[in-house]
């Protein structure tokens, strides 16, 4: 099992992250009662398929970065990847990004679907207080 975490490191038994260590053992415990059953033959084969896909990367992501989207957007032969610039990871809230989701869905496809509005988003900026940013 690999895990990678909000804090964009690779996993650690070394003791160095008790935090990153703790939650590894609590996922392999969780996993040791999931139930199992037979696995698929293709389960690990690559992905093709003509189903319409719409796919969010925020461009300082570095969690799941945008050259990963891209490698997951070779499987889809209908599919667009809208990578917001200065975002990082979770788009969904974004000004326009519900109503590109809403219009994606809405036609039931990529073509003419206008994404123009995300150039425009920003990021929230970063705040420490309930209050919010400063002005």
């Amino acid at each position: 099992m690999f895990l990678l975490g909000s804090d964009e490191g690779e996993p650690s038994r070394d003791g160095e992250n008790v935090s990153r260590t703790a939650q590894l053992d609590g996922l392999k415990s969780m996993c040791s009662v999931w139930p199992r059953g037979p696995i698929d033959a293709d389960f690990h084969a690559d992905l093709h398929s003509d189903v319409p896909a719409l796919i969010l990367s925020g461009g300082d992501d570095p969690v799941t970065p945008p050259a990963d989207a891209e490698q997951a957007r070779r499987g889809f032969s209908h599919s667009i990847h809208v990578v917001m610039k200065g975002f990082g990871h979770g788009q969904l809230t974004a000004p326009c990004v519900d109503r590109v989701m809403a219009d994606f869905v809405g036609q039931g496809g990529i073509e003419g679907l206008d994404v123009s509005c995300v150039r425009n988003d920003t990021p929230m900026p970063f705040f420490l207080t309930v209050g919010g940013p400063s002005p």
